[in-house]
């Protein structure tokens, strides 16, 4: 009975929300996987996920011991850490939803979210004699 309730209120939530496609909620990070995050928002209760390439300045590394995702670049995501979302699907049918963290630069259609390695046998940087 709790399941199919949980499962009531985010197709209801989903459906509350589907006419605000695009806007800024605030939230709390509830849950830290290596593929994103999932968000609970403010005042709402709704959950979310955030997927990885919606994160900005990665890459990434998942540290699973302390359920948190570092940047390369500095910085991270772990349990409880505010976070501005906006609001990029909202499936009143599966009650599903899916953030990008706000103000983060979305990567194109159809291209990889991360740089890809440098062929073989190239070197980086100036060559030392």
């Amino acid at each position: 009975a709790a399941a199919a309730e949980r499962d009531a209120m985010a197709r209801y939530v989903a459906g509350f929300l589907a006419d605000r496609v695009g806007a800024t909620f605030p939230g709390r990070v509830s849950g830290v996987e290596r593929f994103g995050l999932f968000v609970t928002l403010d005042g709402l209760g709704a959950d979310g996920l955030v997927p990885m390439a919606r994160l900005p300045g990665g890459p990434w590394r998942f540290d699973p011991a302390a359920r948190r995702l570092v940047g390369r670049r500095g910085g991270g995501f772990t349990l409880g850490d505010p976070v501005a979302v906006e609001l990029l699907e909202a499936n009143s049918v599966t009650g599903g939803l899916v953030f990008a963290v706000a103000g983060a630069a979305a990567p194109p259609p159809g291209s990889p979210s991360r740089r890809s390695p440098p062929p073989a046998g190239r070197r980086r940087g100036p060559r030392r004699g």
